[in-house]
Order: C-alpha cells, then sequence, then structure tokens
C-alpha cells in the first residue's frame, strides 16, 4: 500500500508533468486544478465528431474511496457534466471503462494520458493524441 509521503510527491510530479507537456494536450481541451485532488477539463468538441462544437466538461476526482490514498493506487473517479451521452457513461455522467475499472485500472497511468488519451478517445473516438 501506498503511504501518504509517496502519493503526494506522485500527484506534485504528476502536476508538473501536466505543465511542462501542456502542448501535447489536444487544442480543444483545458483544465484547471481545483485541489490536489481534483481537476476539471474542458474541451470543446471537434470539428467533424459527433459533439463537434460542444462544450463538455469533466471532473477528475483522485480522492480514494474507504479510506484508502486514491490515485495514483486507485482508478480516478471521471464525471462528465451538462448531461453528456456517451455509451461508457452512465446517466449520472460517471465514466465506465477500462480506465476507471478496479481490475484493469494500471497505477503507471498518468493525469496527461488521461486527459490526452482517454478523455478524448470518449468524446472523439480517437485514440491520436496518445504521445509514444
Amino acid at each position: 500500500m501506498m503511504s501518504a509521503i509517496i502519493q503526494k510527491k506522485r500527484l506534485q510530479y504528476e502536476e508538473e508533468n501536466l505543465i511542462e507537456n501542456a502542448d501535447q494536450l489536444p487544442p480543444n481541451c483545458s483544465y484547471k486544478k481545483m485541489s490536489d485532488l481534483a481537476y476539471v477539463v474542458q474541451y470543446i468538441g471537434e470539428k467533424g465528431t459527433l459533439f463537434e462544437g460542444a462544450y463538455i466538461v469533466v471532473d477528475i476526482d483522485l480522492s480514494g474511496s474507504n479510506g484508502s490514498l486514491g490515485f495514483p493506487e486507485q482508478c480516478p473517479k471521471i464525471t462528465f457534466r451538462n448531461n453528456f451521452q456517451h455509451l461508457n457513461v452512465d446517466q449520472k455522467g460517471q465514466l465506465y471503462m477500462y480506465l476507471t475499472n478496479k481490475e484493469t485500472f494500471c497505477n503507471g497511468t498518468t493525469l496527461l494520458e488521461i486527459q490526452q488519451y482517454y478523455l478524448q478517445s470518449v468524446i472523439c473516438g480517437t485514440s491520436k493524441y496518445k504521445s509514444s
């Protein structure tokens, strides 16, 4: 089990990685850190996609459940606002796919990858922004 000190250092690294690699995010994506364990991501749907021109807001909650430390040991809770409708998003706006599945989540997944690839693939049906 991860200690609180190690988690804090990992979260610090994640924030630095987001700042240093902001140019790797899709041009239609921006984020705001709300707290050490919460981000809000905003997308404008890309031209030629089902969500073209749509304003999409996503909450990323990194806190753990049942007293655990949370990310990166546990998968983040990803919630779409604005009544976003998608096959992998339930009626409460929660994303359900391998990223948010406890059994398949990889603790090596970065916040940059979550914003750059996983959310973008839901919104645009593409993974063209995944880094090499």
